[in-house]
């Protein structure tokens, strides 16, 4: 299938949303954790989704300004193909082909966290990398300090290129980390402003829409539950406050909307976007 790739402005920052593939949940569970077992399916059956078969997209950022290229999480690379539900992963190197970007012309990946679906496609399609040589990566240093020892033996490679900025760090003029803690340790957000306009990556604070709809309802991989769903509540009510566009990783491709709230919980309205 070929790569596609959804481009749009903020600001000053031309923007381009890269399909890295998307990943089949076996179990409803591990997405939803702490939900009651027959509101969760009833929920999934009636928006016409598979309990046993849950479809999230993985979508990578890309952003360029004054000549810097930023990628923001880096898809499952060499992952792809290996694990079950993963086959359809790892198209983001054909992604930034169509954008007409080569790994090298990247200077600063920003990983939200270190998940593989998010960090594994810094060691290129052969799992080898480091792919984006000429590149600061950047990472949490909580993030960096707890990394899982599944993915440490790998992601141990980047260290050469690795900055580890405390929290609330800017990366460069108009793109800062915000603290979002919870799911792991050191998860971050990405908030971007140029020009009187604004978004906010929230990478895995929100995987699905049913997150929205019951924040409450934890993921069954949460690093600290009670504070991934703090952390949720707080950047989806900062998102409908300042009317922000929000990037969310898993959401349907190309995984940008506004947030609106709904009840007691939050809804998603994709965004239009021209290009």
């Amino acid at each position: 299938m070929p790569a596609a790739v959804k481009s749009f402005s903020i600001g000053d920052f031309r923007c381009h949303a890269i399909d890295d593939g998307v990943s089949t949940y076996a179990t409803a569970s591990f997405l939803f954790a702490s939900a009651p077992e027959p509101l969760r399916e009833k929920m999934l059956r009636e928006a016409g989704e598979d309990p046993d078969a849950i479809r999230c997209s993985n979508t990578c950022l890309l952003l360029e300004t004054d000549g810097t290229r930023i990628l923001i999480d880096t898809g499952s690379g060499s992952l792809a193909g290996v694990r079950a539900g993963r086959e359809n992963l790892g198209r983001l190197y054909a992604g930034l082909e169509a954008a007409r970007v080569a790994p090298q012309e990247i200077d600063i990946v920003i990983l939200t966290h270190l998940h593989s679906d998010h960090a594994w496609g810094c060691l290129g399609p052969d799992g080898r990398g480091p792919l984006f040589e000429s590149a600061r990566h950047v990472i949490a240093r909580t993030e960096w300090e707890t990394m899982h020892p599944s993915v440490a033996e790998d992601l141990n490679r980047l260290e050469s290129l690795v900055d580890l900025p405390e929290p609330d760090a800017e990366v460069v003029p108009g793109v800062r980390l915000r603290p979002a803690p919870g799911h792991s340790p050191g998860h971050c957000a990405v908030h971007v402003t140029s020009d009187g306009q604004e978004l906010l990556c929230v990478g895995d604070a929100v995987a699905h829409w049913i997150n929205l709809e019951h924040p409450e309802w934890t993921m069954g991989h949460e690093d600290e539950p009670a504070l991934a769903e703090a952390t949720r509540r707080r950047l989806l009510d900062q998102a409908v406050a300042d009317g922000m566009l929000v990037h969310a990783y898993h959401m349907p491709f190309p995984s940008l909307g506004r947030i609106h709230r709904e009840g007691a919980g939050y809804a998603w309205e994709p965004a239009s976007m021209a290009g």
